[in-house]
């Protein structure tokens, strides 16, 4: 949620929790009963969604990123036994460029940067397997697991990228909780709310209390509030 959908949220709440404090009141009134039922599902929907955005959006970045540091995990003992081979009388100046690279360096490429340079020390690892086995004991097993370990995070990748018309779903559905909720109120719960001005004055006054969205910090007007759209009172 943006901050301030998180104040029109608490407003949403505070509305809930004022009118659920006089239940006795509430069923007089059957246009309330039905306002604070759909208030409360309305409440329910904006939580749901904004959990299952929070869930997608969190849940594929940290898998990708998993999946990123196992396919490092398995490649750099590889690159390193690369570079000291590489090292050796005759020096082979190119295998040696191919595997300097760092664990650090590995951990900030770029996705496209990542899969070029970890493919060329895993094709370096297949062409030199027979030297590398010998010493540092770097087995077929080992470069084919750091193989699947990188298409793995490859395909995250590619899951994270396509998770983007999810994100952007759930977070148009949320949009649309917090306008329908906000319609319920503006027009119906509201002008309701009028009928307790005769009997009820405290409760409505309270509504109409709750019914402020306050900011309660991370935007520059911290210090401001927003009432509630002014309502025609019952005649």
């Amino acid at each position: 949620m943006t901050n301030h959908e998180k104040n029109v949220s608490n407003m949403f709440n505070s509305v809930k929790d004022t009118m659920a404090s006089e239940p006795d009141v509430i069923s007089e009134f059957p246009a309330l009963a039905e306002d604070q039922a759909e208030l409360i599902a309305g409440i329910a929907k904006i939580e749901k969604d904004h959990k299952d955005f929070i869930t997608v959006s969190k849940g594929m970045t940290e898998d990708k990123h998993n999946s990123v540091n196992l396919a490092i995990k398995f490649g750099v003992p590889i690159k390193c036994a690369l570079y000291s081979t590489g090292s050796k009388e005759p020096r082979n100046e190119k295998l040696i460029a191919e595997s300097s690279v760092t664990e650090y360096e590995l951990g900030r490429l770029n996705e496209i940067d990542f899969k070029s340079i970890m493919n060329v020390i895993l094709d370096n690892a297949r062409a030199n397997a027979a030297t590398i086995l010998i010493s540092h004991k770097i087995t077929s097993d080992n470069i084919a697991a750091a193989q699947a370990a990188l298409d793995n995070a490859v395909a995250k990748g590619g899951a994270k990228d396509s998770s983007f018309n999810d994100r952007s779903s759930l977070r148009k559905a949320l949009t649309k909780d917090f306008d329908d909720t906000n319609n319920l109120l503006t027009e119906r719960y509201d002008h309701d709310a009028e009928i307790l001005r005769k009997d009820h004055i405290d409760l409505y006054n309270k509504y109409k209390a709750a019914r402020v969205i306050k900011d309660l910090g991370g935007s520059h007007n911290s210090n401001k509030s927003t009432p509630p759209p002014t309502t025609t009172p019952a005649q």
